[in-house]
């Protein structure tokens, strides 16, 4: 995703694509603009640093490591505000899910 390099832990291969886990961190442009997605769990830990998670419908929320969230199943969400040393780790089942990119933000 722009904004971000993901390195993939190997979850996928050992479990025959039911879940993946990757560690992402943000460089360059720290914005992902808003996307949806059609997998099962979404599900991201902040490691280090802070981002703001913007959601269609729900006020947007600082996050800072240590904090959690899950995003549905086609809900158009975002981060932005990263800091430079923002790092999360991402749960996905399956491992492999389409990801859609909004030209429109939400609300």
């Amino acid at each position: 995703m722009e904004g971000f390099e993901a390195r993939d832990i190997g979850i996928a291969s050992a479990t025959d694509g039911l879940a993946g886990v990757r560690v992402a961190r943000s460089v360059g442009q720290p914005h992902t603009g808003f996307v949806s997605h059609d997998a099962d769990l979404l599900f991201m830990f902040i490691l280090n640093g802070s981002a703001e998670l913007n959601c269609d419908k729900i006020d947007s929320e600082l996050l800072t490591a240590g904090d959690s969230f899950t995003v549905p199943s086609n809900m158009k969400h975002s981060l932005s505000k990263c800091s430079k040393d923002m790092e999360l780790l991402e749960v996905a089942l399956p491992a492999m899910f389409n990801t859609t990119h909004h030209t429109k933000g939400v609300r």
